[in-house]
């Protein structure tokens, strides 16, 4: 199974590494099957932000774009998804670039957690020491 953002990069990427473990496995006589799941689109959070999560043959695609959820709900192969991305272009690179601002602020909420914790363990370490 691949995780790829539904974009033309991510469906690209996501036929061509499924197609090489078709290829492989299949050479190779392995009981190789492709995930199914998830079973159906779903929908969950990273952070704050609602994003929709969905299977094309091995192939879990995610976006932002939760507005289209009833067209992302359609999305049964690769076609469709690279149709989707086409047809959504716009939508697409400005959601990306909200994503891309998010990271920085995401990131930092998590090295300042981590500091946080490292700190805790010190302080733990110099009680133990008196």
């Amino acid at each position: 199974m691949e995780i790829k953002p539904l974009s033309l990069s991510g469906v690209g990427i996501g036929v061509v590494q499924i197609a090489a473990y078709d290829y492989a496995f299949g050479r190779l006589n392995l009981g190789y099957q492709r995930g199914t799941w998830p079973t159906r689109l779903r929908e969950t959070y990273v952070g704050t932000v609602p994003i929709a999560y969905f299977n094309v043959k091995g192939v879990i695609f995610y976006t932002d774009l939760t507005q289209n959820f009833k067209e992302l709900a359609t999305i049964t192969s690769f076609a469709l998804a690279r149709q989707f991305v086409v047809q959504y272009s716009t939508e697409l690179a400005e959601s990306l670039f909200g994503v891309f601002e998010e990271i920085p602020v995401l990131v930092g909420a998590r090295q300042v957690g981590a500091g946080a914790e490292i700190g805790a363990e010190l302080g733990v370490v110099e009680l133990e020491a008196l």
